[in-house]
């Protein structure tokens, strides 16, 4: 399910500039899977319309700027492990960002989202990973 449309994208969030409506298109499909991978597919088994005006806010925030990130960092930066466009490898011979030099291991890190998804989604609950907890009964809160 894409969680944002074009109109949302140019005119709400006002992100960069993305003229052709068909990559704009598959990019706001690439960013929502992005967000449901992201979120542990907590809104897919939720179900988007289930979700509180303010979660549904944030989703759509994070969103689009997934599809911003994807659009300055190549349609494929969340799904190959290309640096975000900064390094390469050949054999031992590393360049560009994080290059270790003299053969070793790179230690780059592998940028798959926009920096400021975990803000935007961190108070909506979506990204709790923890075990539910139930009260059990009289004992305490009444």
């Amino acid at each position: 399910m894409d969680y944002i449309d074009k109109d949302y994208y140019r005119n709400i969030y006002k992100g960069s500039p993305i003229d052709s409506d068909s990559e704009l298109d598959i990019l706001i499909t690439r960013a929502s899977r992005d967000i449901d991978r992201y979120t542990r597919y907590v809104i897919v088994q939720t179900g988007f319309d289930n979700l509180i005006e303010f979660q549904q806010d944030r989703v759509k925030e994070a969103t689009a700027a997934q599809v911003e990130f994807l659009d300055i960092n190549g349609l494929t930066a969340s799904t190959v492990d290309s640096g975000a466009g900064g390094s390469f490898d050949i054999g031992n011979y590393s360049e560009g960002k994080g290059a270790a030099g003299g053969g070793g291991q790179s230690n780059r890190t592998v940028t798959l989202y926009a920096n400021n998804i975990y803000d935007i989604l961190s108070p909506t609950g979506l990204l709790y990973s923890g075990v539910p907890t139930i009260s059990r009964g009289g004992d305490c809160c009444g």
